[in-house]
């Protein structure tokens, strides 16, 4: 569906299967891109420093299994601070005062 100008509409370009295809393709390039990068960098900080294979294994592994945590204490916060969605807290952490619980303006 065209606007004014023949312009897209923005709404109707993202729900389109070729957007959504373009996008997963260009998510998944990125994706291989920083996971290639990030093993090379790898590489040559421990060479750098002179850090055996199997201890650079070990951090890896503690690396690889602290990540997700981060990742979804980053998005969590992100999401209530964004005001999208409901706070993932109890309300009652929010205090007592007369505009607890209500958004900021």
């Amino acid at each position: 569906m065209l606007l004014n100008d023949g312009y897209a509409d923005p709404v109707d370009l993202t729900k389109s299967t070729g957007y959504k295809a373009l996008w997963l393709l260009l998510m998944g390039l990125a994706f291989v891109v920083a996971f290639i990068w990030s093993f090379r960098i790898w590489r040559t900080y421990r060479e750098l420093n002179g850090v055996s294979p199997g201890r650079s294994a070990l951090t890896f592994v503690i690396f690889a299994s602290l990540s997700p945590v981060a990742i979804a204490l980053h998005f969590s916060m992100a999401a209530s601070l964004s005001g999208a969605s409901p706070p993932l807290f109890p309300r009652s952490w929010l205090g007592s005062g007369s505009d607890a619980g209500q958004p900021l303006e």
